[in-house]
């Protein structure tokens, strides 16, 4: 597992070589950061506007090369309830609580993120939300114009967010933390690199200790624009030894002028809270409303 591990990290760093190799041929049309920055920057002048924060989709086939059935036997249900193949989607957006707080266009957000993983087509045990997290944040947000090995830095936010699944034990599963991320750009080409701290919590209530072995301090986003194509890829290294990273790939294509086709690949541990431990592979297709940028 840990060959493979390494073996898909070999295979990220490669395709942001890649990613940025190709952004030689970038035209003088605006960037993909410009031009989310255009809109939400239009849009916080309403006081009621609600914007896009993460992706926005739903995967109705997504299919699970080895899903987590150990909390699910507690149930008593069965030796392996949980199916391959379920419906997975994302629901993430933010609202500004104040802009031009410091400088001109820093704003303060409210956001947040429900992803679900539901077992639509599992009868046998009445279909049910294999694990559910929510995500609420708070963050402040500053636009940059800075120049760092080769890479016009645009954003830096600095935030809170918690994150749990709701579950009583022995499911349940939450933590705090805070965090900082920043966005660069080239071409069509972004970079984003997100790095956080843990809020201790007191031991006899902390239900998942060793969270931090599995997820880390830190994730990197990388996203390409291709004509009306975007590629991405997600990396998060944990800090043990031997744990096999978490990889996400996504390729997102329009459908409609408002809806995106999507595919999504995910390998390692991570993909949900329920799963912090477990590792899995998953790929699923399915319809997105938004993307990253």
């Amino acid at each position: 597992m840990y060959a493979h591990g390494k073996f898909l990290a070999r295979m990220a760093c490669h395709a942001l070589i890649l990613f940025v190799s190709a952004t030689a041929h970038a035209t003088d049309s605006p960037s993909l950061i410009d031009l989310r920055l255009d809109q939400e920057n239009l849009s916080e002048k309403n006081r009621f506007s609600i914007l896009p924060h993460k992706p926005n989709y739903i995967l109705p086939l997504s299919y699970n090369t080895q899903p987590n059935q150990a909390p699910w036997r507690t149930f008593g249900i069965g030796q392996n309830p949980v199916q391959n193949h379920e419906v997975k989607f994302q629901v993430s957006i933010k609202l500004p609580l104040a802009t031009n707080l410091l400088t001109e266009h820093d704003a303060l957000f409210a956001a947040y993120t429900q992803k679900s993983f539901w077992q639509a087509y599992n009868k046998k045990i009445s279909s049910p939300f294999r694990d559910t997290s929510f995500n609420p944040e708070l963050f402040y947000r500053m636009e940059l114009d800075r120049e760092i090995a080769g890479l016009h830095v645009r954003i830096l936010n600095l935030g809170f967010e918690h994150e749990s699944n709701g579950r009583a034990e022995p499911l349940s599963r939450s933590w705090n933390r805070l965090y900082a991320t920043a966005v660069a750009e080239q071409g069509n080409f972004a970079l984003a690199l997100k790095v956080w701290a843990r809020i201790p919590e007191k031991a006899a209530s902390d239900n998942n200790p060793d969270i931090l072995n599995y997820l880390g301090n830190e994730e990197l986003y990388a996203i390409y624009h291709y004509e009306r194509h975007r590629f991405s890829l997600m990396f998060r290294p944990g800090l043990r030894a031997g744990f096999t990273p978490g990889i996400q790939l996504d390729w997102s294509f329009p459908l409609t002028e408002k809806i995106q086709g999507y595919v999504q690949y995910y390998s390692g541990y991570g993909e949900s809270l329920i799963d912090y431990n477990h590792y899995n592979n998953s790929i699923g297709i399915g319809l997105m409303l938004n993307n990253w940028l």
